[in-house]
């Protein structure tokens, strides 16, 4: 981007400094998506949890069948 002569030079720092925020702002974006997607996910309702709580279910009704 160049600043023309009859465009102000408050006008031409203006836009170079909007373009590096934009490009500052998109980098950080693109750094923040990639960082999120490699964090594992856990499923609240995978087969595992289920089994876990049938488990302490069995273990609390064991004692009063006695």
């Amino acid at each position: 981007m160049s600043c023309h002569k009859h465009e102000s030079i408050k006008s031409c720092s203006f836009f170079k400094g909007l373009g590096v925020a934009s490009l500052v702002a998109a980098a950080a974006g693109a750094a923040f998506v990639l960082y999120k997607r490699s964090q594992p996910v856990e499923d609240p309702w995978a087969e595992e949890y289920w089994s876990e709580v049938e488990a302490e279910d069995e273990e609390e009704e064991a004692p009063a069948a006695e």
